[in-house]
């Protein structure tokens, strides 16, 4: 299953609370008192947090025919809390992505600076600008290693007869 992140999902996903909520809910579905004990919260601020949730479609409510609610996860809810193997190899090929992207932007940064002296590769930097080369480097050498990594894993996954 394809998950995109969009910008509420992410603000739902950045409180500790919620996602302990999508962790009491893996597996079993449970009423707002069940989720309140097991998270150690109020009613209310459960209440809140299920809201959320519930807006950015990770939990659903079922009526039952009582008086009782229950909560229980989406498919797009299971699929962050137990992604697929397909999942990690796609999030993991975005963050090799980013990292060799950030990179690759902060060492053309510093070559694109003018040059003081002709013969010189590098101009002369103050240390804030050589750090900076610095990072780009080692985000670029990360995000081509987490890159070559998520295809060589890719690849050695498939089973050949």
């Amino acid at each position: 299953m394809k998950i995109i992140i969009n910008k509420d999902t992410l603000f739902s996903l950045s409180s500790s609370p919620r996602i302990d909520i999508l962790k009491l809910l893996n597996g079993q579905q449970r009423t707002l008192g069940e989720l309140a004990k097991m998270a150690s919260l109020s009613r209310a601020n459960t209440y809140y947090h299920l809201k959320k949730l519930i807006d950015c479609d990770l939990v659903i409510p079922i009526e039952t025919g009582n008086i009782w609610i229950y909560y229980k996860l989406t498919e797009r809810g299971k699929h962050l809390i137990q992604p697929d193997e397909g999942d990690h190899i796609v999030f993991m090929i975005a963050t090799g992505l980013i990292s060799y992207s950030v990179g690759v932007i902060l060492v053309a940064n510093i070559l694109s600076l003018p040059r003081l002296a002709a013969s010189s590769l590098f101009p002369v930097l103050n240390p804030y600008l050589y750090s900076q080369l610095i990072i780009g480097a080692v985000l670029v050498i990360i995000g081509i290693v987490i890159i070559f990594k998520s295809f060589c894993y890719r690849f050695n996954s498939f089973s050949f007869h």
